[in-house]
């Protein structure tokens, strides 16, 4: 794949700039995927006889970076032909649940149900943006499909979030699961789950919620080894209910001996009296998503008001 770019073709930017990362619209690019990645599953299926592999990334913070979309000769064709059916069904039977980023933009351009990529989302980066959100989600479910053919462990794919300063798709990976086109991966994906949020940068609330929408759970797969990432993991168990909470640079964690994550079970203070006596559903929560380490207080007067 890395030699031939003929038979494997790279996605282009603006003024026919080749970059190197695969476009999602070649079927050479996603067989080759599917085919490498079934190999690995068969792998894990065969050497993993305690079952020690629960959950499997595919692929890793997908995305175009320089441009808005691909602008290859297979991009170009598809980006002029009618949006496909099944993005247009689910844009239907979904209309009342679609998440705000994305329904401004359908219905800015007149809540079109058919048409071009232009014509039902209008001209501009947010379309080009659902273009290749569209894409990424259809080329990596295809891979997970074949993933799972050979082991059957829940999948899903990590974002690379917004970052301060990023004015435009392109100035972060276009196509990612981040939040303008999360309708496009869950109308797009069958076989794994659209999206872990990488570390947050002390903004974890705010991203856990939107990446919760609609029920998705949280999982994010990449946090600071530090008393903050701490914080994050006990307020994204505690409040969201997370399936995962992962320390990224793992191998070098043993460095914060006694800090961070391996100091975290200590630092967490019993429930007081009144929570401990409280039995709503509503503070099922763990009592550690209150007072994560590096938070001195924070008040539970709202919470006992609904015991």
């Amino acid at each position: 794949m890395k030699a031939n770019q003929e038979r494997f073709p790279r996605a282009q930017i603006l003024d026919g700039k080749t970059v190197e990362v695969l476009s999602t619209l070649s079927e050479n690019n996603r067989n080759a995927d599917a085919k490498a990645f079934a190999a690995l599953m068969a792998h894990c299926r065969e050497v993993d006889t305690t079952h020690r592999v629960v959950m499997v990334q595919v692929e890793n913070e997908v995305g175009l970076g320089g441009d808005s979309r691909d602008r290859s000769p297979l991009a170009n064709a598809a980006f002029a032909k009618p949006v496909p059916a099944q993005l247009i069904d689910y844009i239907q039977k979904n209309k009342e649940n679609l998440q705000p980023e994305f329904r401004k933009v359908w219905e800015a351009a007149g809540s079109k149900t058919s048409g071009t990529w232009e014509e039902v989302f209008g001209k501009g980066p947010k379309t080009d943006e659902i273009f290749m959100g569209w894409n990424y989600a259809q080329y990596l479910d295809y891979v997970a499909q074949a993933g799972k053919k050979e082991l059957a462990v829940p999948m899903y794919t990590n974002v690379w979030l917004v970052q301060v300063g990023d004015k435009a798709p392109g100035d972060y990976p276009s196509g990612g699961p981040v939040e303008p086109v999360h309708d496009m991966w869950r109308a797009g994906c069958s076989e794994h789950r659209p999206a872990g949020p990488g570390h947050s940068r002390d903004q974890l609330p705010e991203t856990a919620a939107r990446y919760t929408r609609l029920g998705n759970p949280l999982f994010t797969p990449e946090e600071r080894a530090d008393p903050a990432g701490v914080a994050d993991a006990f307020y994204a168990y505690g409040h969201f209910r997370a399936l995962g909470h992962s320390v990224i640079g793992i191998d070098s964690v043993q460095r914060l001996q006694g800090r961070g994550f391996m100091g975290a079970p200590g630092d967490v203070p019993p429930p007081p009296p009144t929570l401990r006596r409280c039995r709503s559903r509503w503070l099922t929560r763990p009592w550690a998503s209150l007072h994560p380490p590096s938070w001195s207080t924070r008040p539970t007067e709202r919470l006992t008001e609904r015991c």
